[in-house]
């Protein structure tokens, strides 16, 4: 069940919500002020590392794989 972001058009909060079916995406209602005027944005991620370290995983290697 994948988790949504969403934008009111109303009051313009911006809010997640558990997506199960079509449904609940039809019947969805801002938190803020109730308006069932609302739209999914695009959600954003960022990664972040410090300088000089190594990542977490290294290709081609076996270590952590399951058999």
């Amino acid at each position: 069940m994948p988790i949504y972001e969403y934008e009111c058009k109303k009051c313009r909060s911006e809010f997640e919500a558990l997506v199960r079916n079509c449904e609940d995406e039809k019947k969805m209602l801002c938190p803020q002020c109730q308006s069932q005027d609302v739209v999914r944005i695009m959600s954003c991620f960022s990664t972040a590392s410090r300088s000089g370290s190594s990542a977490g995983c290294s290709s081609g290697s076996s270590a952590g794989r399951f058999t």
